[in-house]
Parts: C-alpha cells; sequence; structure tokens
C-alpha cells in the first residue's frame, strides 16, 4: 500500500513540475508566430538599434532606447481569435502586469510589463485592431519610471499611424 501512495504522490508531484514549465511567455508566441503567412516580423539588437535612435525626437524615448537590450516587432496581418487567445495565454497575469490601456474606436493599445522587483525586463505594447495586431517588446534593465514615460510618449495616433 506504501508503494502505490509513494507511486501516486510522485506522479503527481511530476505534474505539478511539468505544468509549471509548460507556460508560455511572449518570447514563446513571437517565435511560433514570427514566420506565419501575413506576418512581418524582426528583432533589432541594441548595437544596431542605435543607427535609429539619432532620427527619434523624442528625449525621454530617445534615452529608453538606449538603454534596451534589444527589441522586436511583430505585425500580423488578418488577425483571428486564436492568435488573440495565443497572445493571451502566452502573457500570464502573474509574469506581465498591466500598465495601461487606450481605446479609441476599434483600436486598443495595451502596455504590458514583465517586472522582477528590480526594474522591467520586457516592456510589450500591444495594438490590437479588428483585422490586424502589432507587438512591440523592448528588453532589458527598463526602470519603472522609463516604462511609464514610454507609455505616456506613445499615443494613439502615432500607434495607429505606425502600420501605414
Amino acid at each position: 500500500m506504501k508503494t502505490i501512495g509513494t507511486l501516486v504522490l510522485a506522479l503527481l508531484l511530476s505534474l505539478l513540475s511539468t505544468a509549471g514549465l509548460s507556460a508560455k511567455e511572449y518570447k514563446d508566441f513571437y517565435r511560433e508566430y514570427r514566420k506565419a503567412d501575413k506576418t512581418i516580423s524582426f528583432k533589432v539588437p541594441a548595437g544596431v538599434a542605435s543607427f535609429f535612435i539619432d532620427k527619434v525626437e523624442n528625449k525621454e524615448v530617445k534615452e529608453f532606447l538606449k538603454d534596451l537590450d534589444d527589441l522586436s516587432f511583430l505585425i500580423i496581418d488578418q488577425v483571428t481569435n486564436n492568435t488573440l487567445l495565443d497572445l493571451n495565454q502566452s502573457l500570464p497575469e502573474d509574469l506581465y502586469k498591466e500598465l495601461m490601456v487606450i481605446n479609441d474606436g476599434d483600436t486598443e493599445i495595451t502596455f504590458l510589463v514583465n517586472d522582477n522587483g528590480k526594474f522591467v525586463e520586457e516592456l510589450i505594447m500591444t495594438v490590437v485592431e479588428p483585422d490586424e495586431l502589432i507587438i512591440m517588446c523592448f528588453t532589458g534593465e527598463i526602470s519603472h519610471e522609463q516604462a511609464k514615460q514610454l507609455a505616456k510618449a506613445i499615443n494613439v495616433q502615432q500607434a495607429s499611424a505606425f502600420r501605414q
């Protein structure tokens, strides 16, 4: 009887430990969708991003970009409910906290942060429109203040114009 109880306990512990490992993160979503049809994706390492920083007019955004490790973009044309469901599963609330949500007609812009307590490791901006999804992911050691400044610096018109 002890053997069966030990076996059941070991099985439960095994299932619980693998459940934590199967949790998706944004980088998993990016890897899955970056090569999908009707998708544009690119990742810019910090060294390459410095070439574009001088073209940025907003001082706060320019300083923010200098401190990044990398920046990735994912633009999905003809977004489906399954795509949005996959995205939501890849941004679990226990890892990604909502910083700000902006609604403008059919457009919803959401800023999420993956925060380790000392700094923000990822700042993700999603722009959801009826037929398109745009995601920008900033990674690095981002201060909380920098994350807030960037969210305030990007307005709905700029985010919507990004796709055009």
